[in-house]
């Protein structure tokens, strides 16, 4: 049987979507963008990302929280996790991120700590130098944790 609904040309942007979300999950914003891809109108986008969302395909939710677990597992902060996502179009508020963080049982300072140790794997304690440290403060700061709590866990991890 056919279905003359989806053999329109109207509807090749919703099939595409189907496709796409048959994969992984994408949110809002990243679905529109792949369907820009495939040179569809705005309307037909529109409807499209209209159909899905009513049809409950597109898990914008279950996407955010698997990027923020990623980003969580990466040692990225709650902040910066924040900002990459608002970059990416999805909107968490921070008591989100937090509060994944919270069911996990992680803290920023295990992220520092599982960080420092991968830095410092292949390195004796007593070897690490002032240019070493400050690279190693230079990366944690790149995932968005503060000078202060990188240094004391820094201090904390060559103590122990």
């Amino acid at each position: 049987m056919r279905v003359p609904y989806l053999n329109t040309m109207k509807n090749q942007a919703y099939l595409h979507a189907i496709r796409l979300l048959t994969k992984r999950n994408y949110s809002k914003a990243k679905l529109i963008q792949k369907l820009k891809q495939k040179e569809s109108t705005p309307t037909e986008i529109e409807e499209a990302v209209s159909e899905v969302i009513a049809k409950r395909y597109l898990k914008e939710d279950e996407y955010i929280e698997s990027r923020i677990k990623n980003f969580m597992r990466r040692g990225d902060s709650p902040a910066r996790i924040q900002q990459k996502l608002s970059g990416e179009g999805c909107h968490a508020e921070l008591e989100t991120v937090l509060s994944i963080f919270k069911e996990y049982e992680f803290t920023s300072n295990d992220q520092l700590g599982q960080l420092i140790e991968k830095k410092l794997r292949s390195t004796p304690k007593d070897l690490v130098d002032f240019p070493k440290k400050q690279k190693i403060l230079q990366f944690l700061a790149s995932r968005g944790h503060s000078r202060e709590a990188a240094q004391s866990a820094l201090e904390q991890y060559l103590d122990t």
